[in-house]
C-alpha cells in the first residue's frame, strides 16, 4: 500500500523517522522552486502537459516516471536509468529552456559525464526518497518535562456563562446541574442595571430600575435583578454583573443604540453614581457585605464600541470613575473586584488601551487622584465564521496586544479574561446562536482556543451557553443534548489547577501543512496525574484528513515500564451527535429553523412543533453519541520519558490522564501574582496582591497504581470525577483554585501610541498565535534546539552541502546513509541528497556552472514568506512568553491577509 506524506498516518514509526518524513515534507512544500531546478538540471523530465505550478516535474526511476513534488513515501527500489531521450541529452546542454549553453562547456566526453550524473541523480534522489521511506504518514512531536513548568497553573478557562437578559436565571440550579457542569462558577449577566425601557420608542427590553423608568427622580426598582442575583448565589455561582448602560431618564439626549440599549452618557454623573451606590446597598442588604463584595463588576459592555457606548475615551473614564467610586463608597476601598470589557476588534470606535492609559496614571474624574481601582479586563474575541480564518490567528492580532500593554504599564495583577466571542456566522452567511457550531469543528477549535489563551497567561471565557438549549440548559438538560463545545470544557476541566507545562510542538504539523495539531500537558502534584490535551484542527469544516501525534513527556520515573491510563476523544465518532441530527435533518426535510439565524448553531431552535417533537423525540438517542467515555491508553515509560502515538482524523481532540509513580520530582514552578478580586489596582500604583501559592506540592511517598478504565457510556459528572460509569446522581465536584496571572516587570517609560502601533505585530500562520504554540503550522520546520530558530531546519539547525565523497555511486549508499543518520539531524540528512543533485558534472568553473540553471539557496523562514513566523520555524514557547510578560512586542511580525471585521 502507498502511503501518502500528506494526509495518511503511521503509528509504528520511530520519532526519528517522523522528523525524517517532516523534513522531507518541509522541502517539498518550501523548497519547490530550488528543487525544480536542482531537478532539471540532474536530466529530469518535466511532464509535456506541464505548463504551470500545479503540475509536477518528472524523474525517471526504474525507467518509470515518478512524481517528486508530491512523491508518496513508497517508491519501487531504485536503479540508475540505462537510456537517456534526446529531450535528456539536449537538457544536459542546456542552461534554461530555449537557450543553449556556449560551445565548450562539457569538460569530459558526452558518456562520461552521462555516467557520472547517473550516479549523482541515483545517489542524491536515494537520499531523499530515503528519508520518504522513513514515514508512512504526518507525525507531530509534542514534547514537554514536567520540570519545566509556567508561572501560574492551568486556569477553569470555561468558567463563565453569559445570560444576555438579568432576568433570565429564573430559578436556582440545583446541585445535580452543578455537578455536570463542574467548570461553571460565574454567572454573566449583560446590560443589568440600565439602558432601556419598554415604552420608549426603539426599546425591547425593560432595564431601567425605577418605579417610572421615564423620570430620573422616581423610585428606584431593583426587585427583577436583585431576585435574579439571588437565584445565583443559592445556586453557588458568583454574580458578575455588567452595570450599565446608562438609564433613559439619566442621559440628556437618550438614544437607542446599535444593540437596543441607551448609547449615550449620563447628563449628572453625580446622580448616577447616587444610583449606582444605592444598587449596592440593596444587594448588601440582602446577601451580606462579605458576599457582595466576592461579585464581580464590569463597566458596560464593549465600551469602545460606538454601538454600545457612542462617547470618546474620556466621557467612558469618566462614567467607569464614578461607578467605581459608587461601589467602593458602599463595598470599601479596595474591595470592588471591578473591570472594563474592551473590543480590540471593534475598529469603528477609539482603542480599548486608552482607557488602560487612564487606569493606570489618568486623573480620576471621581476622586481626583492618579489613576482608576481596577483588577481586571476583558475583551470580545470573534472569528468571522467557519475557515475565516479559521486558524485562530487573530487571537494574536487582537487579543494579546491589549494584555502586553497592560503589563507594559505595570498593570501586572490584572485577570484577563474574554467575555464574549467564538464565531460571528455559520459558513452559510447567517449569525450563530451561542457564536458556536455543532459539528466537530467547535471541538478543535475551542481545544486550539483554549491552549492560544492559557499560555498567554488569560484567565476565563465567557460562553453562551451549555445544551442544545443554550443557557437555559441548566434547568433542561434532561431533556437537551451536550455540544460538542461542552465536552472539551468539562475535558480542560480536569487540568484546572495542575501545573501548565511548556509544551512544544517541535515539528512540522499537519497534512499538507494546512491542519493545526498540537497539544498542552499538565501535572497535577496532588493526585500524581500526567493530563495531555492533543488536538487537531483544520482551518475549514470539511476535513477529514488523518495526522499523527507522537507525544514525549520527560522528567518522570527512570524506571522503565507502562503507565497505564484513560483516554476521552472527542471527534467525527466520539462524544458527538451532530452529524446523527443533520442526517435527520436531511431526512425527514426539517426546514423550520428559526428566521435569520443559522441552523449550524450548537443551540438547536425549531419553529414547528412537529419538528421540536420529533427533534424531543431524537434526544435519548442523541445524548447517547454525545456522552464522553473512557478508553484504556497506555504509555510507554523508558529513560524517564513517557511516550506515546495517537491518530486524530478531521477535526478531533483527545484527552490523555495516566497516574505515575512517587519517584516523579516535584515540578520548580514559581509563584505568579495573586489576581484576587481582593487585588486591586490602587490609584497611582501598580496593584499589589497575595502571591499564590505554587502549584507544585510535595509527593506522597506512597505509590498510586493505575488502572485501565473499563470502557463505557459515562455521564458528564462522571467525566468531571474521571470515572467510568456512573449513577445518575453524580456526586458534587469540586471548583479550582484561582488561577494566577502571569508577572512581568512594569515598563519605566512607555509611549502608549508607539506601543499599541509596534504590539501589531500578526500571527504566525497556522493558528499559532505569537507563536505560543512553539511549532510551525504550514511552514518551515521548527525544532527546539535549532542554532538559527528562523533557518528552518531541523536538528542542530545547520544544512550540511555534501561534497563528492559519494562519487563511488549506489555501492556507497549503505555507509552514506548511516553515517548522515548517525552524524546529522534528519532535516539535514534530506538536504545533503539535495546537494548531491547540484549540477557538478557540468564542469569546476565558476563561469561554466554559471551559466546552467543556478542552485537556490534555501532562505531563512522570514525571507522564504516574506514574513517571519509565516513559513518559518516556530519559536520557544519560554522566549515568547519571557517577551509577554516583560511588556514588550511580539516577536513575530507578520500582516495577516484579512483584515479585521467592523464587529456591530
Amino acid at each position: 500500500m502507498v502511503h501518502d506524506c500528506h494526509y495518511k498516518s503511521c503509528h509504528s514509526f520511530t520519532s526519528f523517522a517522523a522528523e525524517v518524513c517532516h523534513s522531507a515534507k518541509f522541502i517539498r512544500t518550501n523548497l519547490k522552486g530550488p528543487l525544480r531546478a536542482i531537478i532539471n538540471q540532474s536530466v529530469i523530465l518535466k511532464s509535456q502537459t506541464a505548463s504551470d505550478e500545479r503540475h509536477s516535474p518528472m524523474v525517471l526511476l526504474n525507467g518509470h516516471p515518478a512524481i517528486l513534488a508530491h512523491t508518496p513515501c513508497s517508491l519501487p527500489p531504485l536503479a540508475p536509468t540505462a537510456n537517456l531521450t534526446a529531450d535528456a541529452e539536449l537538457r544536459l546542454q542546456t542552461g534554461t529552456e530555449g537557450q543553449r549553453v556556449a560551445p565548450g562547456v562539457l569538460a569530459a566526453p558526452r558518456h562520461v559525464v552521462i555516467e557520472r550524473m547517473t550516479r549523482r541523480v541515483a545517489l542524491g534522489a536515494s537520499f531523499v526518497i530515503a528519508s520518504l521511506f522513513a514515514c508512512g504518514g504526518s507525525v507531530v512531536q509534542i514534547k514537554a518535562d514536567v520540570r519545566d513548568v509556567y508561572g501560574w497553573p492551568v486556569p477553569n478557562l470555561w468558567s463563565a456563562l453569559t445570560f444576555w437578559d438579568g432576568t433570565g436565571f429564573s430559578a436556582p440550579v440545583n446541585q445535580t446541574t452543578r455537578a455536570l457542569y463542574p467548570f461553571l462558577d460565574t454567572i454573566e449577566l449583560f446590560t443589568a442595571t440600565g439602558g432601556c425601557y419598554l415604552g420608549f420608542p426603539g426599546c425591547g427590553s425593560q432595564r431601567d430600575l425605577l418605579t417610572t423608568p421615564s423620570f430620573a427622580n422616581s423610585t428606584f426598582k431593583f426587585t427583577p435583578i436583585m431576585s435574579a442575583i439571588a437565584n445565583i448565589v443559592a445556586s453557588g455561582f458568583r454574580p458578575y454583573i455588567k452595570t450599565g448602560n446608562v438609564p433613559m431618564s439619566f442621559s440628556a439626549t437618550p438614544h437607542v443604540g446599535g444593540f437596543g440599549f441607551n448609547d449615550q452618557p449620563p447628563a449628572n454623573y453625580s446622580a448616577y453614581a447616587g444610583y449606582m451606590a444605592a444598587f449596592a446597598r440593596s444587594a448588601v442588604a440582602q446577601f451580606g457585605l462579605n458576599t457582595v463584595r466576592g461579585f464581580r463588576w464590569g463597566v458596560l459592555t464593549e465600551y469602545n464600541n460606538p454601538d454600545w457606548f457612542a462617547a470618546p475615551a474620556a466621557t467612558y473614564a469618566a462614567l467607569y470613575d464614578w461607578t467605581a467610586c459608587a461601589l467602593e463608597s458602599v463595598l470599601g476601598e479596595g474591595h470592588v473586584d471591578i473591570g472594563a470589557h474592551g473590543c480590540s476588534q471593534c475598529t469603528n470606535g477609539w482603542p480599548p488601551e486608552d482607557f488602560l492609559v487612564h487606569a493606570w496614571n489618568g486623573t480620576n474624574a471621581c476622586t481626583g487622584r492618579r489613576g482608576a481601582p481596577i483588577t481586571f479586563f476583558s475583551n470580545s474575541f470573534y472569528e468571522r465564521m467557519p475557515g475565516t480564518p479559521g486558524d485562530l490567528s487573530w487571537v494574536a492580532r487582537d487579543v494579546l496586544p491589549s494584555v502586553r500593554f497592560a503589563r507594559s504599564l505595570g498593570l501586572n495583577n490584572l485577570t484577563f479574561g474574554i467575555d464574549e466571542g467564538r464565531l460571528l456566522y455559520g459558513t452559510d452567511r447567517l449569525p450563530l446562536h451561542l457564536r458556536a457550531v455543532g459539528a466537530t469543528y467547535q471541538a478543535s477549535s475551542d481545544a486550539l482556543f483554549f491552549k492560544h489563551l492559557v499560555v498567554a497567561g488569560l484567565e476565563y471565557y465567557s460562553r453562551w451557553g451549555v445544551t442544545t438549549n443554550g443557557p437555559k440548559g441548566l434547568w433542561t438538560w434532561a431533556d437537551d443534548v451536550d455540544p460538542v463545545s461542552t465536552q472539551v470544557a468539562r475535558l480542560t476541566y480536569r487540568m484546572a489547577g495542575s501545573s501548565m507545562l511548556r509544551t512544544t510542538n517541535t515539528s512540522v504539523s499537519g497534512s499538507g501543512g494546512r491542519s493545526i495539531v498540537d497539544g498542552l500537558a499538565a501535572y497535577n502534584a496532588t493526585t500524581q496525574t500526567l493530563q495531555v490535551l492533543v488536538l487537531r484542527h483544520f482551518p475549514t469544516p470539511a476535513d477529514n484528513g488523518t495526522d499523527s501525534a507522537a507525544v514525549q513527556v520527560c522528567g518522570l520515573s527512570t524506571v522503565p515500564g507502562t503507565l497505564q491510563g484513560k483516554l476521552w476523544r472527542v471527534d467525527a465518532n466520539h462524544s458527538q451527535f451532530w452529524d446523527a441530527w443533520q442526517a435527520d435533518v436531511l431526512a425527514r426535510n426539517l426546514t423550520s429553523f428559526a428566521p435569520g439565524w443559522s441552523p449550524q448553531g450548537e443551540q438547536v431552535v425549531l419553529t414547528n412543533a412537529s419538528h421540536t417533537a420529533f427533534f424531543r423525540s431524537r434526544v435519548p438517542y442523541f445524548q447517547q453519541l454525545a456522552a464522553l467515555r473512557s478508553e484504556p491508553s497506555a504509555a510507554q515509560l523508558v529513560g524517564g520519558c513517557a511516550s506515546w502515538n495517537v491518530s486524530l482524523s478531521g477535526h478531533a481532540v483527545a484527552y490523555f490522564e495516566f497516574t505515575v509513580g512517587p519517584t516523579l520530582p516535584t515540578p520548580s514552578a514559581s509563584s505568579a501574582p495573586s489576581a484576587s478580586a481582593a487585588a486591586s489596582h490602587s490609584p497611582g500604583s501598580t496593584a499589589s496582591g497575595s502571591a499564590a501559592s505554587s502549584a507544585s506540592a510535595s509527593l506522597a511517598a506512597a505509590s498510586v497504581s493505575a488502572s485501565a478504565a473499563a470502557s463505557g457510556a459515562a455521564s458528564p459528572a462522571a467525566v468531571a470525577s474521571g470515572s467510568g460509569a456512573v449513577s445518575a446522581t453524580p456526586a458534587i465536584s469540586g471548583t479550582s483554585s484561582t488561577s494566577p496571572t502571569p508577572s512581568g516587570s512594569s515598563s519605566s517609560s512607555v509611549s502608549h501610541s508607539a506601543a499599541a502601533s509596534a504590539q501589531a505585530g500578526g500571527a504566525g500562520s497556522g493558528g499559532d498565535p505569537a507563536g505560543i504554540n512553539g511549532g510551525s503550522t504550514s511552514g518551515g520546520a521548527s525544532c527546539a534546539g535549532c542554532a538559527d530558530p528562523a533557518a528552518g531546519s531541523g536538528g542542530g539547525g545547520t544544512a550540511v552541502a555534501a561534497g563528492g565523497a559519494a562519487e563511488g555511486g549506489i555501492p556507497k549508499l549503505g555507509f552514506a546513509f548511516l553515517l548522515a543518520a548517525a552524524v546529522l539531524s534528519p532535516p539535514a540528512l534530506v538536504l545533503l541528497g539535495i546537494a548531491y543533485l547540484r549540477p557538478q558534472w557540468i564542469g569546476r568553473s565558476p563561469t561554466r556552472a554559471s551559466r546552467g540553471r543556478r542552485l537556490t539557496t534555501p532562505r531563512s523562514g522570514a525571507d522564504r514568506t516574506g514574513g517571519a513566523g509565516a513559513g518559518g520555524s516556530a519559536r520557544d514557547e519560554r522566549a515568547v512568553l519571557m517577551t509577554l510578560e516583560m511588556g514588550s512586542t511580539n516577536p513575530i511580525h507578520r500582516a495577516t491577509a484579512a483584515s479585521a471585521p467592523s464587529l456591530a
